[in-house]
């Protein structure tokens, strides 16, 4: 079963799609995969794209999800970190 759509990109828009839409998901009882989604789209999220250049290159961060006694990242509000490769 794919998560995404034929048609649908699993990419992330920075500035043009909405962070409201996304929830983080677990891929299955029990496990420890945990996945961005985005509820109003219906696709698997794997990467949020920073910016693209005129030639069509693009700025991408990969996020990690990474839970620790029931909470991602510290806790705060702001815990999420972007690492840019």
């Amino acid at each position: 079963m794919s998560l995404t759509a034929p048609n649908q990109s699993p990419e992330f828009f920075i500035g043009t799609d909405n962070f409201s839409n996304l929830v983080i998901k677990e891929g299955s009882s029990g496990s420890d995969f945990y996945y961005f989604y985005d509820n109003i789209t219906h696709r698997l999220i794997k990467r949020f794209i920073l910016g693209e250049s005129k030639t069509g290159i693009k700025t991408c961060a990969i996020v990690a999800l990474i839970k620790k006694e029931n909470i991602f990242g510290d806790g705060s509000a702001t815990s999420t970190v972007f690492t840019i490769r």
